[in-house]
């Protein structure tokens, strides 16, 4: 599988909430550092946290866009959205539709994601921490 896909497919498996797919893509030690949480480490520990952030966020969609690939690692920017509907790390729940971006920093063996590091764009969050 080209980088590329296996960027897609995680897209596509967040989005479609099929957490046997995502866990076929992650390397059983990945290590993603979420925004607001931190590193995680393991496949079922970042799932986990996935399925809570996702759990927030009615409707979440996730759109990727400028992938760029060097070897094994790359980035792309990236958009979420959804209504927020529940709490988040430092955010507690609005009920307000939300468009967060950011971008995704990552690295990748054996077509498998190993480590990711997302960062968000503060300027789309803002409507999240203003009650």
């Amino acid at each position: 599988m080209e980088t590329s896909e296996l960027v897609a497919a995680i897209a596509d498996a967040e989005n479609e909430r099929d957490w046997a797919r995502l866990s076929e893509l992650f390397d059983e030690q990945v290590t993603i550092v979420h925004p607001g949480i931190g590193p995680v480490v393991g496949r079922d520990a970042n799932i986990s946290v996935m399925q809570f952030i996702i759990g927030a966020i009615e409707g979440y969609t996730r759109t990727t866009e400028g992938l760029v690939v060097d070897g094994d690692r790359g980035a792309f920017r990236f958009a979420i959205a959804g209504k927020h509907a529940g709490d988040l790390p430092g955010f507690p729940e609005t009920g307000d539709a939300v468009d967060i971006s950011g971008a995704m920093f990552f690295r990748v063996f054996g077509e498998r994601l190993v480590e990711e590091t997302e960062l968000l764009n503060n300027d789309s969050t803002r409507n999240l921490s203003l009650r």
